[in-house]
């Protein structure tokens, strides 16, 4: 493939795009908001007030927390995250060897939370609470990412708002964000990637796809699996669904596909990723089969107790019980009828709330593809997309329970969604009492 004649198709698609903004402005400058309706300004200081204290309450939440599992050691004692302990040894000891100056810059891909890890003591010095309070703040974040996202996709108060709550205040946001794992990072970075491809979806700006390229880049040190996995997400996310943006739309998608294929080529995956997705193991069935098989091999919380019977490849209803049994615990994440540690039943209350949000979740979806599948395109599509990743890879409930975080802030988007068209059901009564 000629790199040069795509870099020059993708600097033309970016002129029409400019070129097409220009002709659907206004030929008036345009007006201050305010100055349209008096209104914008009270509008504008409420919605920052609530994002400001969202964080506050968020932050000083996650905040006590830390202090508790610290000073009880709780992490350690309760064994609530054995991960979280094997990120502190692997950090301590790359905080040695970056102290030799070995910083290993190769090992960021995909390790990078262990180099970050390694970084952050390196600088200071090996506690793991320096790495809590970097995983508070970005929890904190991204409730205020997912609010400014959601009023995109909604432009309504109610759905942002109460889906930012859920996100900064539902316990396993809590609970994930205050231990010294990564994913605080994954979802902030998947969160502030939907901000970014449903903003430049409404409107091409160039200030998005900074934080787009951002978002990505974090999930390839994190992720690199995912990193894959997303960018065919976010242009799939570009694909018209409607008449009236077809032409835009299918413009940006192909400037999509030319910016992200040019960026992995260069970094040597091939256009699009493709020889990296050829040649990795993580997209080999038999490697997925069998870290199928260990996942759930041992433990309380295996979805099978000979999970060999379940693998895909092997025969049709092999096939469609992994299908059911993944989407399943994607969104259960427990036995009930075999809670045997003390994380289960830490869960508990919340799965079942979850559970009585499940109406509340299908209304919502139903309603938003009848009613609103243009500006809703690119949660559906990264939620669905995380659930087949994780419900296709893992037979072990604590690690779905864990890495469907990533996806949750979008299903829960769809549940705030389903309340507001139930104006007298319980929940819709409940949370419109929440003032915040």
């Amino acid at each position: 493939m000629d790199i040069i004649a795509v870099i020059c198709l993708g600097l033309f698609c970016i002129s029409l795009l400019l070129l097409d903004a220009k002709r659907r402005s206004p030929r008036n400058p345009r007006r201050n908001p305010s100055d349209l309706n008096p209104f914008f300004k009270r509008g504008k200081r409420i919605s920052e007030s609530f994002q400001g204290k969202l964080f506050i309450y968020g932050f000083l939440i996650r905040f006590g927390v830390v202090i508790i599992f610290n000073i009880t050691n709780a992490i350690r004692v309760l064994h609530l995250s054995p991960d979280s302990l094997r990120y502190h040894r692997e950090g301590v000891l790359i905080a040695h060897r970056m102290a030799l100056g070995d910083f290993n810059w190769p090992n960021w891909i995909d390790n990078g939370w262990f180099q970050f890890t390694g970084l952050i003591y390196y600088l200071f010095e090996p506690n793991p609470l320096l790495i809590q309070l970097i995983n508070i703040t970005l929890g904190s974040i991204t409730p205020i990412i997912v609010y400014k996202a959601m009023q995109k996709v909604y432009e309504d108060e109610r759905v942002a708002r109460w889906c930012a709550l859920f996100t900064a205040f539902f316990p396993s946001f809590v609970y994930w964000s205050c231990l010294m794992l990564k994913d605080p990072l994954s979802i902030f970075a998947m969160s502030l990637l939907v901000l970014s491809v449903v903003s430049l979806r409404n409107r091409f700006q160039v200030m998005w796809l900074f934080p787009m390229f951002l978002s990505l880049l974090i999930i390839l040190g994190i992720r690199e699996y995912l990193f894959f996995v997303c960018t065919f997400l976010g242009a799939i996310s570009f694909v018209p669904v409607t008449q009236r943006h077809a032409g835009s739309l299918l413009i940006k998608l192909l400037l999509m596909i030319l910016l992200i294929g040019t960026i992995s080529f260069y970094m040597g995956y091939g256009f699009m990723g493709k020889e990296y997705i050829l040649e990795s193991h993580y997209f080999d069935i038999e490697y997925i089969n069998q870290t199928r098989i260990n996942m759930g091999d041992h433990g309380s919380g295996a979805f099978f107790k000979d999970p060999s019977v379940a693998l895909w490849g092997s025969d049709f209803w092999s096939n469609f019980r992994a299908s059911v049994v993944g989407i399943f615990f994607f969104f259960f994440t427990l036995d009930l009828t075999n809670l045997g540690s003390i994380r289960q039943l830490m869960a508990l209350p919340e799965i079942l709330l979850f559970i009585s949000f499940l109406p509340a979740l299908w209304r919502g979806m139903l309603n938003s593809w009848r009613n609103h599948r243009h500006t809703t395109l690119p949660i559906f599509v990264f939620a669905i997309g995380i659930l087949i990743v994780y419900g296709s890879a893992t037979t072990n409930m604590g690690a779905m329970f864990r890495w469907r975080m990533q996806a949750m802030p979008f299903f829960l988007a769809f549940i705030s969604h389903g309340f507001i068209l139930r104006s007298h059901s319980f929940y819709f009564r409940l949370f419109n009492r929440i003032r915040i």
